[in-house]
């Protein structure tokens, strides 16, 4: 794993975020978790733009800092439930987490971020029991950032991408039927999740995806759910991204958009620049 030192004199991570309803959906079924924050249930979302500004590097002498996106699913399946089950139970264990890391151990961490993902599921598995609400569920894409890297965890199609010397990449896996349906020739349906918050442990293994790499000066991550990539190209987002001086900007930038194309789905979106 490549080693990088950072002056943590010469720059600090901002951070901002925003969730929307869109121009569609009756209520906000998506949910964030955001500098210790989150949305109520009835919330139609963050009513503007949230930001927090952070020292680095977060070394092993610090805890680290923790993001996430949990898009609802499921429709009147309690969706908006279920992602602030999600986001409530992020809260409440991420403290036990992050003391739970102390080091630099890869596959510690990994294993944190495992047992975490594992009591989100159990989380919302347990309060679709509670509302009779079989299908309920979430998505959630999160990013770790601790001792100059990032651990990017996803369950879904909410996805994380990174911003670097001008090019786009996805570093999130989604969990859906897309290959599948792309290779049946099947077209105009959106594919199934294989792989969500809320699953029965009875019946299903969650199987997390995880990626970290070293961050560096100039990055910017996001966190997205779908509202915002099925309404935007991913060439738009890195025009976004690239051209938007702050994070703030480019939040705003990027829910105006994906509103400007038709907003049918919730959308919200962390930005994090390094």
């Amino acid at each position: 794993m490549e080693q990088i030192t950072i002056d943590t004199k010469n720059y600090q991570l901002h951070a901002a975020c925003c969730s929307d309803r869109g121009l569609l959906r009756g209520n906000n079924e998506d949910n964030i978790y955001f500098d210790g924050k989150y949305l109520k249930p009835e919330s139609n979302g963050t009513g503007g733009i949230l930001s927090a500004a952070y020292d680095v590097p977060l070394d092993a002498d610090e805890r680290g800092i923790f993001f996430a996106v949990f898009d609802g699913i499921g429709g009147s399946q309690y969706g908006e439930v279920a992602s602030y089950i999600a986001a409530h139970t992020a809260d409440a264990y991420c403290s036990m987490i992050l003391d739970y890391v102390d080091g630099d151990d890869p596959d510690l961490i990994v294993s944190s971020l495992d047992m975490l993902y594992e009591d989100l599921n159990i989380a919302v598995f347990h309060g679709s029991k509670e509302f009779d609400a079989y299908h309920m569920g979430t998505t959630a894409v999160s990013l770790f950032l601790y001792n100059g890297r990032a651990w990017c965890s996803n369950a879904g199609d909410s996805r994380c991408y990174l911003l670097r010397s001008g090019s786009l990449s996805r570093i999130s896996e989604d969990h859906s039927t897309e290959s599948a349906m792309k290779a049946l020739g099947f077209s105009g349906f959106k594919p199934q999740l294989t792989q969500y918050i809320g699953m029965d442990p009875a019946e299903d293994q969650l199987t997390a995806s995880h990626a970290v790499l070293p961050f560096r000066k100039g990055d910017t991550f996001l966190l997205c759910s779908d509202g915002l990539t099925d309404m935007v190209s991913e060439d738009m987002i890195c025009r976004i991204l690239a051209e938007s001086s702050a994070p703030e900007d480019a939040a705003a930038a990027l829910i105006r958009t994906a509103n400007e194309n038709g907003g049918l789905d919730n959308i919200s979106v962390i930005v994090i620049r390094i």
